[in-house]
């Protein structure tokens, strides 16, 4: 029994240690897939930012997952 609590105390900084090399945005990102709202290393972003970041949180702005639709209303045209 003793020999398994000092096996466990031994565990638990290695894992914390483990944890500390993984990204916000890697926590971020397995959250919103677990949700269903991220697929294929792919996702639209939080909504909640300010009118300069256009409503995306800051936290999105340099988030490797990123990727922003085009939207059909700033076509351009030429005529």
């Amino acid at each position: 029994m003793i020999k398994l609590l000092v096996i466990l105390f031994l565990i638990m900084p290695v894992t914390s240690i483990l944890k500390s090399f993984v990204s916000d945005y890697d926590k971020c990102y397995s959250e919103r897939e677990d949700e269903g709202y991220a697929v294929f290393g792919c996702y639209h972003g939080l909504v909640g930012g300010s009118r300069n970041t256009n409503y995306l949180q800051e936290f999105c702005i340099n988030c490797p997952y990123l990727v922003l639709l085009d939207r059909e209303d700033k076509k351009d045209d030429l005529s």
